[in-house]
């Protein structure tokens, strides 16, 4: 068996090559409509995959080694089944000859079975029958056509109704960790707003989702005075905070405080302590919740107040009443609650810690790990089905370079890579 890819401009090109190479028998095995570009002019391409057995592939060299030149043009322009017509009328008078001889051969080799007559009758058939080979030929593509679009519906997207040649938009964005049914929704609305010809478009195709992402991702700076950090165990909720202190000070030129809540974890506040001697800010700790009225009557004349809340996954309605029992009362304003939440986590967990800190009331979402991220998709999730804006991004360990306000056009490139990382430099 003869195996072998067939790569053209056109399915007719392509049928043509598998024709002219492996004979009008050959059987399709597959059909491609490449997305890549053909040659140096940047043309799609349609990749057809054919096989034909030895024995015919022999068959059809033989009976094309008997035909002069002239001949063999003539033989490859008439339809499909009239080459099978004259193969078979070959092989046959071969195999006659063989019986008359009182033996038979396996395969043909004789030199004289390709006769004068035969060669015109390949002739006068090559001329008349044009119409019936453009025929044979468009019902040949229709049984292409069906074939593709059998094998389109089988796609990733087609459940949700996405066209075969935006599957791979499709897939790269859930590929970021965008659910199927969000990434479905956005290319869908591709499909609806793009012509056909801006659709197999890469460049079109991304300024129509960045335009939606712009449109559906919201950001706040937040002027509140006083920054609560909340968060589950290990989202780098201090890191983020000691970040966001340092920016303050550093590039802002504000005057900040920080403050500490958690006094279950061992060394927190010793850890906020020593940050607040580097960043020259004052420090304080909050032990009850009696303790915020006082604390804020010595800090009202600051910028900003930043609040590290204890870190907690909130399983347990003891866990929960602990962090409500310490949050500000109420006679306190402006307040800003920031959930930290780490890039790294799964879907999963993401969805259902937010779940649980619905109870603390937050006001917007901060993400760490952004410089390591594999999936920010999940970013712009999350934002979509909290429905609350996005505050800032933890992207590294140093301080205070690593911490930036979020931005929409931040999240667009994450997701749709337009911003490529620059390789690291040879020590």
């Amino acid at each position: 068996m003869q195996v072998k890819k067939f790569e053209a401009r056109t399915m007719k090109d392509a049928l043509e090559m598998v024709k002219s190479q492996m004979g009008p028998e050959a059987i399709i095995l597959s059909v491609k409509d490449n997305q890549k570009s053909f040659g140096l002019v940047g043309d799609r391409s349609i990749e057809i995959t054919a096989a034909v057995s030895d024995e015919t592939l022999h068959k059809k060299n033989f009976v094309e080694s008997k035909m002069r030149n002239q001949d063999r043009a003539k033989f490859a322009q008439v339809s499909a089944r009239q080459q099978i017509d004259v193969i078979d009328k070959v092989i046959k008078k071969h195999l006659q000859k063989d019986e008359v001889r009182g033996h038979a051969r396996r395969y043909v080799d004789i030199e004289d079975d390709y006769t004068p007559e035969m060669a015109a009758e390949v002739r006068h058939k090559s001329e008349p029958i044009e119409n019936q080979d453009l025929s044979k030929l468009r019902s040949e593509i229709a049984d292409l056509k069906e074939l593709l679009n059998r094998k389109a519906a089988t796609h990733a997207g087609a459940q949700f109704g996405i066209a075969a040649h935006l599957n791979s938009t499709f897939e790269k964005l859930v590929q970021t960790g965008i659910r199927p049914e969000y990434a479905a929704e956005l290319v869908l609305l591709v499909q609806k707003n793009l012509s056909s010809s801006q659709q197999y478009r890469k460049a079109a195709v991304e300024a129509c989702l960045g335009r939606m992402f712009l449109s559906e991702i919201k950001t706040d700076q937040c002027n509140k005075q006083i920054h609560l950090f909340v968060g589950p165990t290990g989202s780098g909720k201090t890191s983020t905070l000691i970040k966001y202190a340092g920016h303050l000070v550093v590039r802002e030129k504000k005057r900040v405080a920080l403050l500490s809540c958690d006094t279950e974890k061992v060394g927190a506040s010793e850890q906020m302590k020593i940050f607040s001697q580097i960043l020259n800010v004052p420090f304080a700790l909050i032990k009850k919740r009696s303790d915020w009225l006082r604390v804020m009557g010595l800090l009202k004349s600051y910028d900003k107040i930043l609040v590290d809340m204890p870190g907690k996954n909130l399983r347990t309605s003891v866990d929960t009443g602990a962090l409500l029992n310490i949050m500000p009362p109420r006679e306190i304003q402006e307040i800003a609650t920031h959930l930290v939440l780490s890039v790294w986590a799964k879907d999963t967990e993401l969805r259902e810690m937010v779940k649980r800190y619905k109870q603390v009331h937050f006001t917007d979402l901060v993400f760490t790990g952004i410089d390591e991220c594999s999936q920010p998709g999940l970013i712009y999730q999350i934002h979509k089905e909290v429905a609350k804006p996005l505050f800032g991004f933890g992207i590294g360990p140093r301080i205070p370079e690593d911490f930036e306000y979020a931005t929409s056009e931040r999240v667009i490139d994450l997701i749709l890579q337009i911003t490529q990382p620059q390789a690291e430099e040879n020590l």
